[in-house]
């Protein structure tokens, strides 16, 4: 983009990749499903007093604070590593390494996002996968700093596929948790938290490499980030207190429990 727009069009790199934006934003519009028809407040309100008995949402085993934290800390892995990698690499004299790593932590979230849209059924609201992001990416900020520095792509590659696999998956728990006419709040409040957490963590970590004066104490929310995904991880709600649809067996009779959702609609 510098070589077409000019070195000091900075602005207009907003425009640029604000296009992408207003297009899939015009065809949303244009190809995005009708609401349903019969959507009445009879029915509405009808089942929701049929699951209050079993429903996790009752039971507000996971909120918002929670949500916010855990995908905050897939949030803060890619920003904090976003901030400092530049920084970094110039204080250890290493500047050649910063464009290659940069793309690869920013290029592996598109696959990684990709993938997790065609298993989103299988994986959506289990524990493993936030706890394997944390796992590599504990595993892949360690190696970065005691590594030798050119396996850095490598780890950068890890870092970024892991928070965009705890992004995706964590966007979609607020419809498998709230009721339908919260779940705009819900994550609303979910990524309003998720982005503050993302913001500490570089701002922090440049207050650690002062203090310290050691470049690498500026990964350290990384790695804390890291860790809470495993221990947020373990400790997030089996996925059939959630009701998923399509998760439930019909009893001998064919007639489903109290609190179960017969049909299979997409996640959105």
């Amino acid at each position: 983009m510098v070589r077409f727009l000019g070195s000091d069009a900075w602005a207009s790199t907003f425009v640029f990749w604000g296009i992408p934006a207003v297009v899939l934003f015009a065809l949303w519009l244009w190809l995005a499903p009708p609401a349903p028809a019969k959507v009445s407040r009879p029915q509405f309100t009808r089942p929701a007093k049929s699951v209050d008995v079993n429903s996790p949402i009752q039971r507000k085993r996971v909120n918002a604070l929670y949500l916010g934290i855990l995908v905050g800390g897939g949030s803060l892995i890619y920003f904090g590593m976003n901030a400092w990698i530049a920084s970094y690499n110039q204080a250890l004299h290493q500047s050649y390494l910063t464009p290659v790593a940069l793309l690869s932590l920013n290029a592996a979230q598109l696959p990684v996002s990709l993938a997790v849209t065609l298993v989103a059924q299988q994986i959506v609201g289990r524990r493993w996968p936030f706890i394997a992001a944390g796992i590599i990416s504990t595993l892949a900020i360690i190696g970065w700093v005691f590594a030798p520095a050119a396996l850095e792509p490598l780890w950068a590659a890890l870092l970024g596929g892991s928070g965009a696999l705890v992004f995706t998956l964590g966007i979609a728990l607020p419809p498998l948790l709230a009721k339908p006419q919260e779940v705009g709040r819900l994550t609303g409040i979910t990524l309003s938290l998720t982005y503050g957490v993302a913001f500490v963590g570089p701002f922090i970590g440049g207050a650690l490499w002062d203090f310290f004066n050691l470049p690498a104490m500026a990964f350290v929310p990384v790695v804390i980030a890291s860790i809470m995904l495993i221990v947020l991880g373990a400790l997030f709600p089996s996925r059939d207190s959630f009701g998923i649809p399509g998760e439930t067996r019909p009893t001998s009779k064919g007639e489903h429990k109290p609190g179960t959702i017969t049909s299979t609609p997409p996640i959105r």
